[in-house]
């Protein structure tokens, strides 16, 4: 099933997003296909935010919901192109890439998506919503999304150490520590993304300028998505070992992050 004939690569509401997000979960459902679980995290934290924006949680709701859209609308088109045959943006081509690879952990993949969508998506969203000096007026809201992001942190470790035992292997090295070390590897990467729409901010929408820093971050965030999906042959050894751990039915790792 081509994807491109059932989801748009632009979605205009909050709730048109979320029906996006499910029929690209489906879609994978039914191929067994691993690029279904950042997707399926991704509509959980929509639908958090969604019910932030309805609870009047934000500074300034209506710019939020706009950050949300044009957010979300980026990796939409990203997975259409992908799915069509194109190429997307060098950040989304290392993450989807890896769906073709047998020896990647589920958490691999999340925090693949991850990369992408918040160390690269994420800053131009921002940008776009609050150009130039208006940036900064953006910040409360911005980092009001660390605290809904932490409050679904324990519920997605727990649902994801019923496919993957790594999560369990976590929990005992670090002393039960591995929520505190999410929240904050969560909040040292959204600092990432805001530094990064902070200086694209400065730019002009779409001009020469405004490109080239959209491309060095692409570099940088794919090159960050690389080590992520190789990281080397010891390290694979392990994943290797890991992954014969793993639930292997895919339909169910999707479905237990929904």
């Amino acid at each position: 099933m081509n994807t491109t004939n059932s989801t748009k690569s632009k979605s205009e509401e909050i709730k048109d997003i979320i029906n996006q997000l499910t029929i690209i979960i489906d879609d994978c459902i039914k191929r067994e296909d691993v690029l279904g679980l950042f997707p399926a995290l991704y509509r959980k934290v929509t639908i958090a935010v969604c019910e932030a924006i309805a609870e009047e949680k934000f500074q300034d709701n209506p710019r939020m919901e706009r950050l949300d859209i044009i957010f979300a609308n980026r990796y939409l088109e990203a997975y259409t192109i992908f799915r069509a045959g194109g190429k997307p943006t060098e950040s989304w081509e290392v993450a989807f890439e890896a769906g073709n690879k047998k020896n990647v952990l589920y958490l691999q993949h999340l925090l693949l998506g991850m990369n992408a969508h918040i160390n690269f998506d994420l800053g131009i969203a921002a940008a776009k919503v609050a150009p130039d000096d208006q940036i900064q007026s953006l910040k409360a809201d911005f980092d009001q999304i660390n605290v809904i992001l932490n409050g679904l942190v324990d519920k997605v470790q727990k649902d994801l150490a019923k496919v993957a035992p790594l999560m369990y292997v976590l929990d005992y090295v670090t002393g039960g520590k591995d929520e505190d070390f999410a929240k904050w590897a969560m909040s040292l990467t959204r600092n990432f993304a805001w530094d990064f729409a902070v200086d694209l901010a400065k730019h002009t929408e779409n001009s020469t300028e405004w490109q080239k820093e959209i491309d060095k971050q692409d570099t940088i965030v794919a090159e960050a998505g690389k080590i992520m999906a190789y990281p080397g042959r010891w390290v694979s050894f392990i994943i290797r070992l890991l992954k014969l751990a793993e639930v292997k039915n895919v339909r169910k790792a999707i479905e237990v992050l929904m």
